[in-house]
């Protein structure tokens, strides 16, 4: 699998691109969004998201890698060490209202010690609820979030695989650019 480490500068991604893709976001009918700073605020929000990461296992894997599974012990530890390494972790989520559950998310975290760089973690939509712009809506909040709270920011950093066109095409959009690209592969603990 190829990968690429990709990069944006937020202060130059259009408004009326974020705006575009907030408006759809919001005119998705039957859906609304989840929002947690870490550490997460209650068992029952954290089980939801734990829940709303197996989005992540229809994205492009390690050959013979399996499926990711989490708990929400690990789910609460990983937001532990993120807290112990002063790093901020914004979880945004997109709720089917009818049936209540997360089918979507997306992740921002942002170094402390680094203040002009962030990190976009995992962004995935259930494959059910793909179509209604919901990956776009999710990152454009969270852009619109960080130029009005960090405006200091000047790299957004991601890594995507080569193969993952429905991404790519979002995350060029907004202007992200491969600065490098690596063979990558699976190795199972033993």
């Amino acid at each position: 699998m190829v990968v690429e480490l990709n990069r944006t500068d937020p202060r130059a991604i259009p408004d009326a691109l974020l705006e575009e893709w907030v408006a759809a976001g919001e005119a998705a009918e039957g859906y609304s969004l989840v929002a947690y700073d870490v550490p997460c605020p209650s068992d029952e929000l954290a089980r939801d998201f734990v829940h709303a990461r197996h989005v992540m296992n229809d994205a492009p894997r390690y050959e013979g890698e399996p499926e990711a599974t989490y708990t929400v012990q690990e789910l609460l530890a990983v937001e532990a060490a993120s807290v112990a390494a002063n790093q901020r972790w914004w979880n945004l989520g997109v709720r089917h209202d009818a049936t209540g559950e997360l089918v979507g998310l997306s992740e921002v975290y942002l170094p402390t010690h680094r203040p002009w760089i962030v990190f976009q973690g995992d962004t995935g939509v259930d494959p059910a609820h793909r179509g209604h712009g919901l990956g776009a809506w999710m990152k454009a909040v969270n852009h619109l979030r960080l130029r009005d709270e960090h405006p200091e920011v000047e790299v957004v950093q991601t890594w995507n695989a080569s193969s993952n066109e429905p991404m790519l095409r979002i995350n060029r959009a907004l202007g992200f650019a491969p600065v490098q690209r690596f063979q990558a592969w699976y190795l199972p603990l033993a």
